[in-house]
């Protein structure tokens, strides 16, 4: 089993059988190995109409000012919905903006005083969306990640330490990221140089020392299991923050889009709440 130190901040909540929380990355390197469920992604679906799905992004408003509205209809991806048919809910409540899905789940929430956070976010939607995308459903191994913690009870609280655990099924070279609520993409493992090397089938990988702190909504792990050592894995290195709608960004996902068909993958969403 391997072990490292982690400085990454999360405050965690389960729903069913899914992990909730709120989380920050400092920029140091985290290692970690876990068990999880694959997300759904839409591989079967044509590249074209997959495309025309992830490209607009349909907003309600409710309880907005108008010119928070104008903000975030600048958006080129945006479209103003009034029924119940949407994508995001934007609404303002008890001081607080706050950006929900069509289920009702809190994707980010931040004071008025912030409300340029809640542009950045939606305006990060389409690019999140690639992301959750992702998906090789017939993997003929397994990846399973974990979140652990001291406390029993379903709700954490900002400061509460958890633990992450990867685990594959077979020898592997893994990667594990983390998008944050703004969608901004935090490499967590490999972490070192030693760490990009194949990881033996059933050896655990954790990551300790996580803490939990704001913004509140929704962040995920998403991890991966390669096979065979991917093109240009050796180039995606920890401690740096990767918004989207960047250079980076762009580059880090045209390097998951070539590559995740061929790994086993595993998804960890935490929503944080006060």
């Amino acid at each position: 089993m391997r072990v490292k130190a982690a400085i990454l901040n999360l405050l965690a909540l389960a729903i069913g059988s899914e992990v909730i929380a709120t989380h920050q990355i400092e920029k140091t390197p985290h290692p970690v190995r876990s068990s999880n469920q694959v997300g759904k992604g839409t591989r079967g679906v044509g590249r074209a109409d997959a495309l025309q799905t992830l490209s607009l992004v349909r907003v309600r408003f409710q309880r907005l000012g108008h010119s928070m509205r104008q903000q975030i209809m600048k958006i080129e991806t945006v479209r103003e919905m009034t029924g119940r048919s949407y994508d995001l809910l934007a609404t303002g409540q008890a001081g607080r903006f706050l950006i929900l899905d069509a289920q009702g789940l809190p994707l980010l929430s931040v004071p008025f005083s912030q409300p340029s956070l809640v542009v950045r976010r939606i305006a990060a939607e389409t690019q999140i969306r690639r992301l959750l995308q992702l998906s090789n459903p017939h993997a003929d191994f397994r990846l399973d990640l974990h979140l652990r913690s001291k406390r029993r009870q379903a709700e954490f609280r900002v400061g509460d330490e958890v633990t992450l655990r990867l685990l594959a099924s077979r020898d592997s070279y893994l990667m594990l990221l983390y998008a944050d609520p703004l969608g901004n993409l935090s490499v967590l493992y490999p972490a070192w140089p030693e760490e990009q090397s194949i990881v033996p089938a059933g050896e655990e990988v954790l990551i300790p020392g996580l803490f939990i702190p704001s913004p509140q909504g929704r962040s995920f792990f998403q991890a991966f299991a390669f096979a065979d050592r991917p093109q240009g894995y050796e180039s995606w290195k920890t401690g740096e923050e990767i918004r989207p709608s960047t250079l980076p960004f762009e580059e880090m996902m045209q390097f998951l889009e070539a590559h995740s068909g061929l790994a086993a993958q595993s998804r960890l969403q935490i929503v944080t709440r006060k």
